[in-house]
């Protein structure tokens, strides 16, 4: 075996009251993430929360449980600024124009993380914080090309209307077309050796349950070269995606079939690397997007200017050949 390396809140108020006196101690900032059920977001706050407690204030995960959801994220970020707690936020935004809507006129500062605002809206914004998401793409693409030097049938898989991850299927496109003019909604057809199956690509609509019965149907009845995904969803639940792959174990091993993923925290990686059921990862570190959250948070809120784009630069990129 050959490897290659490449170097919260549903009820603000419950929160809020558990912990009065810590809270009206120096400056409070806010991560708010897509859903509560989602580790990386957790991981960013936890960021957060420890370079703020260093400094004497406080970082509080914001954010709805169940999947990702532009309307319940919209209700936990007014509960916040209801609040009237927060010297600044950031978010990570689930759909644009939505949140957009429900920002306008807000004093409280505001930055994005992980997923910012579509153009149209980058005004309310003071700046983002996170990864070159076109760049993990590409990374993704990279280990596809290690794998697949001719080309390959491959489907893609992303949740639909979120921008960070629109941004990494441009950047899986563009370097397997090798077309940087590659437009956003094209799929690849023959370019390079590359094709993409009719159902690509999949939407998880961020769900574990749907990315399961994706994930079931593209290794039963489409058998592709490799399936890609911008996101964590099919090792999400480790328990979940061993009975789903139960059938078809012997096509991911034998390499039939590889698997591509972008993930954040997600335990037990690279144990799925080494038995072959994963067969590439680009892993990106969201404790460090949130302490560099909270230090743009903490330059705002002390009135120091703050570039409009700040990404962090340590991610992993990790493949096993055949």
């Amino acid at each position: 075996m050959k490897l290659g390396i490449w170097g919260g809140l549903v009820g603000l108020g419950v929160m809020l009251c558990s912990a009065p006196d810590t809270l009206a101690q120096g400056l409070t900032f806010g991560i708010v993430g897509k859903t509560k059920n989602d580790i990386n977001f957790e991981r960013a706050w936890q960021g957060c929360l420890h370079a703020a407690e260093k400094d004497g204030n406080q970082c509080v995960f914001i954010g709805a449980l169940g999947s990702a959801n532009p309307r319940s994220q919209v209700v936990a970020i007014k509960e916040a600024l209801a609040s009237q707690h927060f010297d600044a936020l950031a978010i990570s935004v689930t759909k644009s124009d939505y949140v957009a809507e429900a920002l306008k006129d807000v004093q409280v500062p505001i930055i994005t993380f992980d997923s910012p605002f579509e153009e149209q809206d980058r005004g309310l914004s003071r700046g983002y914080v996170g990864i070159d998401n076109q760049e993990v793409g590409e990374h993704l693409a990279e280990i596809a090309k290690q794998l697949y030097p001719q080309g390959a049938h491959i489907c893609l898989m992303t949740a639909a209307n979120e921008s960070n991850l629109d941004m990494r299927m441009i950047g899986i496109r563009s370097t397997l077309s090798q077309d940087d003019s590659f437009a956003i909604d094209q799929k690849l057809d023959g370019e390079h050796g590359w094709y993409e199956c009719s159902r690509s690509p999949w939407n998880t609509a961020d769900s574990i349950a749907r990315t399961m019965d994706e994930l079931s149907f593209t290794l039963e009845e489409i058998k592709p070269d490799a399936l890609l995904s911008t996101g964590h969803w099919p090792i999400a639940n480790i328990s979940q995606f061993y009975r789903t792959i139960a059938p078809f174990r012997d096509d991911l091993t034998s390499g039939q079939t590889k698997l591509l993923v972008v993930v954040g925290e997600v335990e037990g990686i690279d144990e799925l690397l080494e038995q072959k059921l994963v067969h590439g990862y680009v892993k990106i570190n969201f404790a460090d997007i949130g302490v560099l959250s909270y230090k743009i948070m903490l330059a705002i809120a002390e009135n120091r200017a703050i570039p409009s784009v700040s990404y962090i630069q340590n991610f992993t990129t990790r493949y096993v050949g055949p």
